[in-house]
Order: C-alpha cells, then sequence, then structure tokens
C-alpha cells in the first residue's frame, strides 16, 4: 500500500514539474529575431521583407517572430555588414560595395553589365553564382538567406554628351564601389563621391553636371530639378542586396527550421519576388521621366564601339585582382555572364564577353 502510494505521489509531482516546465514556456512565447533594414517602411521592398517574416513565422509554428526595424534605427548602409556580425541584430539587409569589408565575387553585378532588368539578374545570379557555391568563402561570416539584385544605375546628366569626348572633365556625383570611379578615369570625367541626398545639393551649387547612381532620385530626391538627359550607352552595373543572419543565431536555430529558410527561397522566389519590387519602382520613374520632357541619349555604333574599347580594360584588371587573391573571379564571371545570355539577354556588358 505504502508502496503504491509513493508511485501515485512520484506521478502527480512529475506530471506538476512537467506542467510548470510548459506553462513556463508557453508564457516566454516565440523567441524573437531582429532584423535591421535601412529601408523606408512604406518602401515595396520593405513590404515583401514583412511579407517573408510573417510566412517565416506561420512555417515555425509561431515558435519564432521577426521584429524588422525599418528606416536605418539599428543601422544604416555603411553599419548594416557590422550590426549583424556582432549580434546587435540577428538579421540584416546589406548592399556589400558600400561596407567597409571587401566581398570580391559580390562585386560582380556592380561591373559594367548594362541595365538588365532585376529579375532577369537575379535569376541568373541565384542560378550560376550563390547556388554554385562561389561566394562561400567571403561570406563564411554570416549566413545568407536571399540575395536579389536592384535596378541598373543610370548616368544622367543636365546637358547632353553626344560622344566620349563631351565627357571629359565634367563632374558627376558617383555612389559607392570602385567600378564607377575606374569608369569616370576612363573617360577622362571627374568623380565626385555622394550619397543620393547630396546629389541634390551638389546639383543645386554647380558642384555636379551629372549623377551615376539609379536613376529612382530623379524623383525620390528630385534631381529631375536639374537633370535632363539619360545617357544610354553608360546604364551600367547594379548593386545586389544581401539579406543575411547572424552565424550564431543560424547555428542555434533547430534543424528543422533551417531547413524552413532553405525551402523558402529553394528556387530563388523571393529572391526574384524583392527584385521585381525594385524594377517596378524604378520603371515607373523612368518612364515618367521621359514623358515629362526627359530624353534618352543613344551613341551611334562607332562611338558605342569607341566607349567599348576604352572600358575593357577595367575587367581585366578587376580579374587579375581578384585571382591574385585567390578567389575563382574569371570562373565566376563568365558563369553569371552566360547565364545572363542563356535568360536571352543578347549583349549583357560594357567592354566584355568571355574569353575577351
Amino acid at each position: 500500500m505504502k508502496k503504491g502510494m509513493l508511485i501515485l505521489m512520484i506521478a502527480i509531482l512529475s506530471s506538476g514539474i512537467t506542467l510548470n516546465m510548459t506553462s513556463k514556456s508557453e508564457a516566454a512565447g516565440p523567441k524573437k529575431l531582429t532584423f535591421a533594414n535601412w529601408l523606408p517602411p512604406m518602401n515595396p521592398v520593405s513590404k515583401g521583407f514583412e511579407e517573408w517574416a510573417r510566412e517565416f513565422e506561420s512555417k515555425t509554428g509561431g515558435r519564432y517572430k521577426v521584429d524588422i526595424q525599418h528606416g536605418g534605427v539599428l543601422a544604416g548602409i555603411p553599419q548594416a555588414y557590422d550590426v549583424v556580425v556582432s549580434g546587435v541584430a540577428d538579421i540584416s539587409e546589406v548592399i556589400t560595395q558600400d561596407v567597409e569589408k571587401p566581398f570580391p565575387i559580390n562585386e560582380i553585378p556592380a561591373l559594367p553589365f548594362f541595365n538588365i532588368p532585376a529579375d532577369v539578374t537575379t535569376k541568373a545570379w541565384f542560378n550560376t553564382v550563390y547556388k554554385k557555391g562561389y561566394l562561400d568563402k567571403e561570406f563564411s561570416d554570416v549566413k545568407i538567406l536571399f540575395q536579389f539584385c536592384a535596378m541598373g544605375e543610370d548616368f544622367l546628366l543636365a546637358k547632353p554628351a553626344e560622344s566620349m569626348a563631351d565627357l571629359k572633365g565634367r563632374k558627376i556625383v558617383i555612389g559607392g564601389g570602385p567600378t564607377k570611379a575606374k569608369i569616370m578615369e576612363y573617360l577622362g570625367a571627374v568623380g565626385v563621391f555622394g550619397g543620393p541626398p547630396d546629389a541634390y545639393m551638389m546639383l543645386q551649387k554647380g558642384i555636379a553636371e551629372g549623377v551615376f547612381i539609379s536613376g529612382l532620385g530623379l524623383k525620390e530626391f528630385h534631381w529631375d530639378e536639374f537633370i535632363k538627359y539619360i545617357l544610354d550607352p553608360l546604364r551600367v552595373g547594379t548593386a545586389i542586396h544581401s539579406v543575411v543572419m547572424n552565424k550564431n543565431t543560424y547555428n542555434k536555430l533547430p534543424d528543422d527550421v533551417k531547413g524552413i529558410l532553405e525551402e523558402m527561397n529553394g528556387d530563388g522566389q523571393i529572391s526574384i519576388k524583392l527584385a521585381l519590387a525594385f524594377e517596378n519602382i524604378y520603371r515607373s520613374v523612368i518612364k515618367d521621366f521621359l514623358s515629362s520632357g526627359g530624353e534618352l541619349i543613344k551613341w551611334d555604333e562607332e562611338e558605342n564601339a569607341k566607349l567599348n574599347r576604352t572600358v575593357a580594360p577595367l575587367w581585366k584588371e578587376w580579374i587579375a585582382d581578384r585571382e591574385a587573391k585567390g578567389y575563382p573571379a574569371r570562373q565566376a564571371l563568365d558563369s553569371f555572364y552566360n547565364g545572363l545570355k542563356a535568360l536571352g539577354v543578347e549583349n549583357p556588358a560594357l567592354g566584355y564577353s568571355p574569353g575577351s
């Protein structure tokens, strides 16, 4: 009898402990993951991040909650990588060309590839560079969740330029990354470093006569008060956005949650959707600019051929520098180039083709 009572008491106590642990676990709620996003909350890409977060939360059965801090609350563009590596944020949206750490292979889309629709560029990148592991070495400190290319860059001018000679000495606002500065050097123009908000002031004060940044700023930052022309032959390069997770945060995730993250962008579906969000805004702005009196300048075949020859050395220098540091630069570059061709892009790049 006493033995039976003892067994019953142990069972009751064990049940109580289990219930207590369960109630504490339920009280603790879902684990929060902080997402640093420098884009404003109303940006369509930010809305895309919100959709991804809610889907992730749902697929984990509510075990995780993603808290997106929009508008650079946790970090601006230059600090976006550091906050995720340090663990200040669990997830961050990074443009690697604008941070201090070098990302040699991830620079490829910023090279003089023509203004190709962002979803096409993103699909080629996902299939030919990301999935093939070319980025593993330079992103070893973090876990890539997804990447997407934004719209291409534009060469915007207050006064027309009918040839390369017309660009000599002109002061042009350029954003981050070494490629634009190199192009300015080859053209004999003067690159003046500045971000999109700076460009308005520089145009207003006559410090600059043009902008080599995406045409989104024509409306967003009111450049169209001064800019009247888009120079079509030099609409080249694009920024690639990387949404990355802190490595320790990722390593601590249960295996099934890691699987959910992989499955959610298994075919690049999230990447392509976010690229299209940027692309749709961009195309609308350019269409409005041209319909409101802006002009698109094209050069003749002879001048375009001259421009190709002028820019060609940039590619050779880029490849030689990266391969000297042990990166498969030409192999990754040619893979991406051929991926664009396979998607129907007839002439992907200015001054380069595989084997040249």
